[in-house]
């Protein structure tokens, strides 16, 4: 009677523990920056991956997919990569002008709906849209531009993604800070959408 407890309890223990939802960093794709377009009815994605390295270090990797949804986009990354896309570490998310309202809702819904988002990133439209210059800057030197610029001229002012649900939801508008990015970023003002 003693021999079966001992296997049944030795079972239960082998069996119930350890980590179920356990992922390698390796396997993990760590997204801090994301850039939106749309032409012809197709979003165009481009994104900032950042991957550890064995020195502790960071490298960064960028991809852009096309798709209908931004759903779609995220799993061809995902089928791109083969990693599982993480967006807790978003520090950026710059959208094209070329979007419209309706863009916009379906941005909305998609980053409200992801449970691995923390929404507080920042969001800036970028007047010049090119995937080519996107990322020549990284999303710690726009955020720090549009912070200073804050503090100094008062001309923008950073603009969380919560802020602009909330103006959206509220009041049906909202105010967002424009840059235009070449070799150096250009603070232009705001764009309201």
């Amino acid at each position: 009677m003693n021999k079966i407890k001992y296997i049944i309890i030795t079972l239960v223990l082998t069996i119930t523990t350890g980590c179920l939802n356990y992922i390698e960093l390796n396997d993990i794709g760590i997204i801090n920056t994301i850039g939106i377009d749309k032409k012809e009815e197709k979003y165009i994605i481009d994104i900032n991956m950042l991957t550890p390295t064995i020195n502790n270090s960071e490298e960064n990797t960028t991809y852009e997919v096309i798709a209908s949804t931004l759903e779609e986009a995220f799993d061809k990354l995902y089928l791109l990569t083969s990693k599982n896309i993480n967006l807790s570490h978003l520090e950026l998310i710059l959208l094209s002008k070329n979007l419209n309202s309706n863009d916009y809702d379906n941005i909305t819904k998609f980053f409200l709906n992801r449970d691995d988002s923390r929404n507080t990133f920042p969001i800036i439209i970028v007047e010049n849209y090119k995937s080519e210059n996107i990322f020549k800057h990284t999303a710690d030197e726009i955020n720090s531009l549009i912070e200073t610029n804050s503090k100094d001229d008062g001309i923008v002012s950073k603009k969380t993604f919560d802020e602009l649900s909330e103006d959206i939801i509220n009041i049906n508008i909202s105010y967002v800070p424009t840059i235009k990015i070449d070799e150096n970023i250009e603070i232009l003002g705001y764009r309201s959408i």
